[in-house]
C-alpha cells in the first residue's frame, strides 16, 4: 500500500474528526529533505488527492503531462502536515514552514487570507464565534484596502454557502457583515439575497446594526445620486419598506429603531421616493413617543430631536402639509421640551423661508442664545493671528469656514460660486493646522486656500458640463485590481487649496519665517455628501487640476511626492475652531479614514447634479 494510501485508511477510521491539508501556493518540507522545492497545489487538490488519490475532478491531456509531479507534491504535502489545534468537534491541520494560513483572525490581512482562514475551520467542523464577534469588522475593514465592497459581500455570500453545505452554524456577525457590504456595494440581488436568509432563520437585526446599515446605504444612495440623479431607486425601494407582495422580507420588518435611528430611515425612504413608508415610520415614533411620556423614564432630548429632525426632512423633500401636522402634533404633546439649538435653527430658517409661522416651542432655545449673546457682547473680543502677511483677524477664517460649511454641500452652482469667491479672499494666506515634531526638528503644516479652477490635459478626461471643469469639483473614485469601481466608497468633493509644509527649528523663530512653503501632494478638500474636511493625496495625478501644470521634465518635483505614513490616502482633519488650535500635534488633528482604499483614481466631476 502506498504512503498515501495508507494514510487515507489510517483517517478513516479516526471518525468523527474532519481534516483538512491547506496551502497558501507553496508547500514546504523541513530542512531534512534533500530536494526541497515549492509547490503550486491548490487547497481543492489537496483534499481530492486524500480522499480519491486523484487531484482533478475531469483529466485532460494537459493536466495529465503534469499529473505525476503533481501527485509527487501531494503525497509529500500528506506526509508532512502536523495537527496545531483541537476542537471537540474536530481538528485545525495546517502545514509546517513559514508560509501558512493564518490561524488567529486578528492576523488576517486581505480578502485571499480571510477566504483561506474560513476554509481551514469549516472543514475541521466549526469556527471560533468569539474571535469574529471580536475580530472580524476590523478584518473586513482591511480587506477594503484592496478589494471592493462587492468582492467582500461575495466572499460572505460563498463563505455562508459553506457553511451551510458543511453543517456548520453561520454565526451572526457573518450575516450582519454581508448586509452590510450588500448595502455599502448598492447591489440590490446581493440586498435581497440576504434579507431572504435572514428571514428565514427569523434573524432580527439590532438596534446598533439598524443605524449602521441605514447610514450607509444613506451615503451609498447619495454618491450614486450625485453620479445619476434619474437613478431607479424603486427595486431597492421595495427592499427596503414598500413590498406589498411580502411586507415581512422589507428591512423595516426585520430591524429595530430607537431615539436617533428612526430619521435617518425616515430620510432614506424619502430619498428613495416612498409613497407611505415614510408616514408608516413616523407612526411608529408617535408610538414611541407617547409609550415613553406613560412610561417613569419620560421623554429624553434624543427622542424629541429625532422628531423634530424628521419634520426638517419632511419640509425638505417637499411635504409641507404633512410636516405641519407632525410640527402640530409635536407643539401640543410635547410641551415641555424644545428641540436642540441647532436643529430649532435649521427648522426655523426653513419655516421662515416658506412663509410659515415658527412655534414658540420651536423659538425658545434661539430667543435664549440671542440673550446670552447679547450678556456677553461687551466682554467679547478678536484674537489676532500672525500669519506670514502680517497681522490678520481670525474671524476671517472663521468667515470662510462658516461659508464653506453653508455651501458645500449644495447642488447649486451658484452658491458653489459663493465658495469660490470665498477661497478668493482668502487666497495668499498661509492657516496652520498641525504640526509634526522629530528629533531635531519639526515639520509645520498648513491650508493654503486657493479656487483650482481645473486647468487639464484634455486628452485625460471627457467632460459633459462646462460647468464642471469651470467650478473645479473633484471626484475620487476607487479602484479595485486595477478596475475604477464608479459608484462604490467614491467622494464628490470641493477643492479648497493645497496642503502645504515647512520644516522649523524649535526655538529658532527668526530661521523658520524665511523657510519657504511647499506642496506636499495633497489637497484639502470638502466632501459633498457627509459635509467633512479632508485631506487627500494625490502625488503625480495632482497635475490634472494644479493650474500651474508644466509638462514632465527630469527636475518636476512632483516625483518627490510620497504618501505621508499617518495621512495616509485620505484623511478627516479637525479645522482650527481657534488661534489657540495652530499649533497641535499632528494626531489631534488627523484621523485617517479607516476604509479608504490605498490609492484614489482622481479626475474632475461631470456635474451632472448640478442646478443652476
Amino acid at each position: 500500500m502506498s504512503r498515501c494510501r495508507g494514510l487515507v485508511f489510517h483517517l478513516s477510521k479516526r471518525q468523527p474528526c474532519y481534516r483538512r491539508c491547506l496551502s497558501t501556493g507553496s508547500a514546504h518540507i523541513d530542512n531534512s529533505a534533500s530536494a526541497a522545492s515549492d509547490s503550486t497545489v491548490a487547497p481543492s487538490q489537496v483534499i481530492r488527492y486524500a480522499l480519491s488519490g486523484d487531484p482533478e475532478t475531469h483529466t485532460t491531456t494537459i493536466r495529465k503531462t503534469t499529473r505525476n509531479n503533481i501527485n509527487n507534491d501531494l503525497e509529500l504535502i500528506l506526509s508532512k502536515r502536523k495537527l496545531d489545534k483541537q476542537h471537540w468537534l474536530g481538528r485545525l491541520i495546517s502545514l509546517p514552514g513559514g508560509a501558512r494560513v493564518p490561524t488567529e483572525l486578528r492576523n488576517v490581512s486581505n480578502l485571499q487570507e480571510l477566504k483561506l482562514w474560513f476554509e481551514q475551520y469549516i472543514a475541521a467542523g466549526f469556527v471560533p464565534r468569539s474571535a469574529l464577534n471580536v475580530f472580524l469588522k476590523d478584518v473586513l475593514v482591511r480587506c477594503e484596502k484592496s478589494s471592493s465592497s462587492l468582492e467582500i459581500s461575495s466572499l460572505l455570500t460563498t463563505v455562508i454557502s459553506r457553511h451551510k453545505d458543511a453543517g456548520v452554524p453561520v454565526g451572526l456577525a457573518i450575516r450582519n457583515a454581508g448586509l452590510y457590504y450588500a448595502f455599502q456595494s448598492f447591489s440590490v440581488p446581493a440586498i435581497r439575497h440576504y434579507l431572504h436568509d435572514l428571514a428565514t432563520y427569523r434573524v432580527v437585526l439590532g438596534v446598533k446594526n439598524t443605524e449602521v446599515l441605514t447610514q450607509g446605504l444613506l451615503r451609498t444612495l447619495r454618491t450614486v445620486r450625485f453620479a445619476d440623479p434619474a437613478y431607479d431607486t424603486r427595486p431597492l425601494l421595495e427592499l427596503m419598506a414598500e413590498r406589498p407582495s411580502n411586507p415581512k422580507l422589507t428591512f423595516f420588518a426585520m430591524a429595530k429603531f430607537r431615539e436617533g435611528t428612526n430619521s435617518p430611515f425616515i430620510e432614506l425612504l424619502c430619498e428613495l421616493g416612498a409613497s407611505k413608508a415614510h408616514e408608516d415610520m413616523w407612526d411608529k415614533l408617535v408610538e414611541h413617543i407617547t409609550r415613553r411620556q406613560r412610561s417613569r423614564k419620560g421623554l429624553t432630548s434624543a427622542l424629541v430631536d429625532d422628531a423634530y429632525k424628521s419634520i426638517v426632512i419632511y419640509l425638505k423633500f417637499g411635504m409641507t402639509d404633512y410636516a405641519m401636522s407632525c410640527m402640530d402634533f409635536m407643539s401640543k404633546t410635547v410641551k415641555d421640551m424644545s428641540p436642540s439649538l441647532h436643529l430649532s435653527t435649521e427648522l426655523a430658517a426653513i419655516l421662515n423661508e416658506k412663509g410659515l409661522e415658527v412655534p414658540a416651542i420651536v423659538e425658545a432655545p434661539i430667543q435664549k442664545a440671542l440673550s446670552q449673546a447679547l450678556e456677553q457682547q461687551d466682554s467679547a473680543s478678536t484674537v489676532d493671528v500672525k500669519f506670514d502677511d502680517g497681522m490678520v483677524d481670525f474671524s476671517i477664517v472663521q468667515s470662510l469656514l462658516a461659508r464653506i460649511n453653508d455651501n458645500g454641500t449644495s447642488v447649486s452652482a451658484s452658491k458653489i460660486a459663493v465658495l469660490i469667491d470665498a477661497l478668493n479672499d482668502c487666497a495668499g494666506l498661509t492657516i496652520p493646522l498641525f504640526i509634526e515634531l522629530f528629533q531635531d526638528h519639526g515639520i509645520e503644516y498648513a491650508w493654503s486656500p486657493q479656487w483650482i479652477p481645473g486647468v487639464s490635459d484634455s486628452s485625460r478626461m471627457s467632460f459633459t458640463q462646462q460647468d464642471s471643469q469651470t467650478l473645479g469639483l473633484l471626484r475620487a473614485r476607487i479602484a479595485s485590481r486595477g478596475i475604477i469601481v464608479s459608484s462604490e466608497r467614491s467622494r464628490n468633493l470641493v477643492q479648497l487649496g493645497h496642503l502645504m509644509r515647512r520644516e522649523f527649528i524649535p526655538d529658532s523663530i527668526q530661521n523658520n519665517e524665511t523657510n519657504p512653503w511647499t506642496k506636499t501632494g495633497y489637497l484639502v478638500v470638502f466632501d459633498r455628501i457627509s459635509a467633512e474636511y479632508l485631506i487627500i493625496y494625490m502625488g503625480e495625478d495632482i497635475t490634472i487640476i494644479d493650474p500651474e501644470y508644466q509638462p514632465h521634465t527630469e527636475q518636476d518635483s512632483f516625483i518627490d511626492y510620497e504618501q505621508h505614513p499617518l495621512l495616509g490616502s485620505l484623511s478627516h482633519v479637525a479645522m482650527p475652531a481657534s488661534a489657540h488650535d495652530f499649533d497641535r500635534g499632528i494626531s489631534e488633528v488627523i484621523t485617517p479614514v479607516k476604509n479608504a482604499a490605498n490609492r484614489y483614481v482622481l479626475d474632475l466631476d461631470s456635474g451632472v447634479s448640478l442646478q443652476p
